[in-house]
């Protein structure tokens, strides 16, 4: 089953609200293949005009894009958009270890 998760709740299906691809690790399976999870981590969303940019480092991505599938066009079709590395602290950190058990990720929630 595939699941979109917000804290502690899930809801299935796709990314995004997409709807889900259902079947196809037990498809892979049939032909042999061993199939496993990934964690993402995927982070926070955040407002662009509450974040302190001077503060942080940007991180641009490849300049030869390479597509996942073969079957994808061998162009972006969207700018690309830099990430920012940033930093945290003691204190940061040790309220994110207080809370690990609300995530899903230390859960073993998926």
């Amino acid at each position: 089953m595939n699941a979109s998760c917000t804290g502690l709740t899930q809801i299935s299906g796709g990314a995004g609200g997409r709807q889900g691809d259902y079947g196809i690790s037990d498809q892979l399976r049939v032909f042999g293949f061993r199939v496993g999870r990934l964690k993402t981590g995927t982070p926070a969303r955040l407002y662009r005009d509450s974040i302190d940019w001077s503060k942080t480092k940007p991180e641009s991505g490849d300049p030869l894009f390479f597509p996942f599938s073969s079957r994808s066009e061998r162009r972006l079709n969207a700018p690309q958009v830099d990430c920012y590395l940033s930093y945290t602290n003691e204190r940061r950190m040790k309220s994110c270890r207080k809370n690990l058990d609300k995530s899903p990720m230390f859960l073993g929630v998926h």
